[in-house]
Parts: structure tokens; C-alpha cells; sequence
């Protein structure tokens, strides 16, 4: 398949904002967001919903990393869960509901719905459990550690609490990533000849695959159509990334400048239009962010504030996205992107 390519290089909000005659939509193409007592060593955006809504974590000048949601209308919410230690946000689903895992003593998966309220949970038997994504019927796909194998197991909760275990068929660990609204979940296991990566349709069959040379697989994203977007490492520790269909044709790809050297593709996630997003670091080292297109179009996300690299972390439903920049200072900053800048 012929790779198309285009770089696009827009005005991040730094320059923006000196631009007072240009539209209030074209004025909000790149939106810097600022989280409060940020010290801009990291910022974690997780997930972008249809309402525009984010949510991540970020580090504090207290040493802190709390977890937050940033709602379209700018009100951005603290995650705060009592006895918790820490607190990690992994996925949200388009009702602004949030799922995570939370430290404290062990590891609990919870659920915060929209109207603030949370719910700590763990599999039976589970020495640790972790909450990974959520659909928008509220059932949750993670996995857990099984207090007496010591094994990874999958799981999917209901919304009155049960829970559904699955295993890896090779009785290897098995991480579950995401689950779409159909209850299809995915995700990967380390097999003991292979890596692979996984569908489980709703009846509970697995369909597995994997990547020839691979020494490992991880699934980022699955749309509702139960396709799949993801990345591996080949056998020389290069990654890049795939996209398998649902029909279980699988295309691997890199950004077309992500050739050669200490280059990498790496995949965050995928939408119902097939757009792809993630990051690639060119031969210099520099990251950047990118899109490709179900058709395979390439284009290149930088901030223009971002002096020493872009990522791009999640894709909305409605193709708007969100990552972080390095300015300068090397410092990190949130941003959300309009879907026009991806041009698709």
C-alpha cells in the first residue's frame, strides 16, 4: 500500500495569541491548557471524549502527581479518592466517566461517574487489580494478579458490580486494554513462545494474533467497528506500529519520517473514523506528534511552542485530539488540537 504523507506545521497558542484579528475557531486550532500548581514536568493527558472533555495526570511543585478531568467549559476537577495514596486515570468513556487505579494498600481499580461520585473495586482473589478502560455503557475491561498464581488475568465489570475472568490460553499473563460498546474487549499476552494481542467478543471467544519477529505487542486503542491499533517491537527493539482489522487483517507501518536509526513509531490510540494518532521520534531523537488516516495519509502535529517535541496521546470520537509540547524551557504543557489540523 502506497504511504502518503503531508507535514503540517500551525501556529501553537503562544502564537495565537498575539493574533488578535484571526476567529475564535482558529484562535482554539492548538489550545494550551494550564492545570493548576503545575510544575511542568510531566503531563499525562489519558483520554478526549466527544464532549471535548480530558482527563490525565500532571506533576505538582509538591511532589504530587494528581490525576484530573478538564471539561470543555474550562473547569478542570481534581480526582480525589480518601486513603489513596495515588491515583491513575487510564481511560473515560463519552458520559465523563473515568477509570483508573488506585495505590494505597495495594492496587484497586475505580470508577468516578460524572456527577463526582467513586467506587473502589477489586477482582475476588486478586492480589492487585487494575481498571484500564471503560465503555459507554458503563462496563470496565482491566486485568488483575491473581493472589494465588500470581498471574495476570483479564476481567470485565458490570455496572452492578460482577465481574467476568478470563486468562491467557497459554496460561501466560494477560493485560485487557480496552473495550468498546459493543463489550468487545482487547489487549495482549506474553506467550511463552510469543507475543500477542488479543480480541474477546462478547460470548467470551478469544481471537488472538500476532506480528512475525516480534518480541513484544501492546494494544492502544479499539474502535466500535473491533478495530484494533497497536504497537511492537521487532526483533531488533525498533517499534512501530499496526493496525489490525477486523476481518484479522493486520498493517504494520512507521511515519514516513520515522526511517532508520534510533527512529520509532509508537501508537496511542485509534477513533471510529480509523484515525490513528500517536508519536514518532525522527533520527535526531526529536519526538513529534502525528495522525494517519484509514487510508494510510500521514500528517505531522507539532505546537509551535514546542521547541523540544510534541506528543499526541488520545483521539476523540469527533477526530479533536490531546498530548503535550516541550517549550523551550523544556517545560510541559497540555494542549488540545482541532480535528481540522489533522486535515483528514
Amino acid at each position: 500500500m502506497q504511504t502518503l504523507q503531508k507535514t503540517i506545521r500551525v501556529l501553537g497558542s503562544g502564537a495565537i495569541l498575539a493574533l488578535a484579528a484571526v476567529t475564535g475557531a482558529q484562535a482554539q486550532a492548538w489550545l494550551t491548557i494550564d492545570l493548576p500548581g503545575a510544575n511542568g514536568q510531566s503531563v499525562g493527558p489519558v483520554a478526549i471524549n466527544g464532549n471535548n472533555t480530558i482527563a490525565g495526570f500532571y506533576s505538582k511543585s509538591d511532589g504530587s502527581y494528581p490525576s484530573f478531568i478538564r471539561t470543555s467549559d474550562g473547569t478542570i476537577t481534581t480526582v480525589e479518592i480518601p486513603d489513596a495514596s495515588s491515583i491513575t486515570i487510564n481511560g473515560m468513556n463519552n458520559h465523563d466517566a473515568v477509570v483508573g487505579t488506585v495505590m494505597g494498600s495495594g492496587s484497586k481499580g475505580f470508577v468516578r461517574t460524572s456527577d463526582g461520585q467513586s467506587t473502589v473495586f477489586a477482582v475476588n482473589g486478586a492480589a492487585n487489580s487494575y481498571a484500564m478502560s471503560i465503555n459507554d455503557n458503563g462496563l470496565i475491561a482491566g486485568f488483575y494478579i491473581d493472589l494465588t498464581t500470581s498471574l495476570q488475568n483479564g476481567y470485565i465489570r458490570a455496572t452492578n458490580g460482577t465481574f467476568k475472568t478470563f486468562a491467557a490460553p497459554d496460561g501466560s499473563n494477560l493485560v485487557a486494554t480496552a473495550i468498546n460498546n459493543k463489550g468487545v474487549v482487547a489487549g495482549h499476552y506474553n506467550g511463552f513462545t510469543n507475543a500477542h494481542g488479543f480480541l474477546r467478543g462478547i460470548g467470551g471467544k478469544l481471537a488472538t494474533f500476532t506480528i512475525p519477529n516480534t518480541i513484544g505487542i501492546s494494544v492502544t486503542g479499539l474502535n466500535n467497528s473491533n478495530v484494533i491499533a497497536g504497537q511492537y517491537n521487532d526483533s531488533a527493539y525498533h517499534t512501530h506500529g499496526y493496525i489490525r482489522q477486523a476481518d484479522g487483517t493486520i498493517v504494520t507501518f512507521d511515519d514516513p519520517n520515522a526511517i532508520g536509526g534510533n527512529a520509532k513509531t509508537t501508537v496511542s490510540g485509534i477513533n471510529e473514523d480509523g484515525t490513528v494518532v500517536g508519536t514518532y521520534t525522527d533520527t535526531s531523537g526529536k519526538q513529534h506528534g502525528y495522525a494517519r488516516s484509514a487510508n494510510g495519509t500521514f500528517v505531522t502535529l507539532d505546537d509551535a511552542a514546542g521547541a523540544n517535541g510534541t506528543n499526541m496521546l488520545a483521539i476523540a470520537p469527533n477526530g479533536k485530539l490531546t498530548g503535550f509540547y516541550w517549550d523551550s524551557s523544556n517545560a510541559a504543557h497540555l494542549v488540545r488540537v482541532n480535528a481540522a489540523q489533522t486535515g483528514f
